[in-house]
């Protein structure tokens, strides 16, 4: 859900993506594909769970998004 979504930003004129996941992989796998197919477009990655209300809350603090989409879904559940 969350790659599809980014998928579809990346057609917009935006000033910043920020994805945040917690796993590594994951966000090497998308840091990946948007470098092959839009290598400048405004992005940055943090490695953090979004269940950790102290890292949330320097995250927010840090990046002050306009926008927060929460794309979080697995399969399995």
């Amino acid at each position: 859900i969350g790659s599809t979504i980014v998928k579809k930003l990346l057609n917009l004129e935006i000033g910043e993506l920020i994805i945040v996941d917690h796993s590594e992989y994951n966000l090497y796998v998308i840091m990946s594909f948007i470098e092959s197919i839009s290598p400048d477009f405004p992005v940055s990655f943090s490695l953090e769970d979004v269940s950790d209300a102290i890292a949330s809350e320097k995250l927010f603090e840090f990046y002050r998004p306009q926008y927060v989409i929460h794309a979080a879904a697995y399969k399995h559940v």
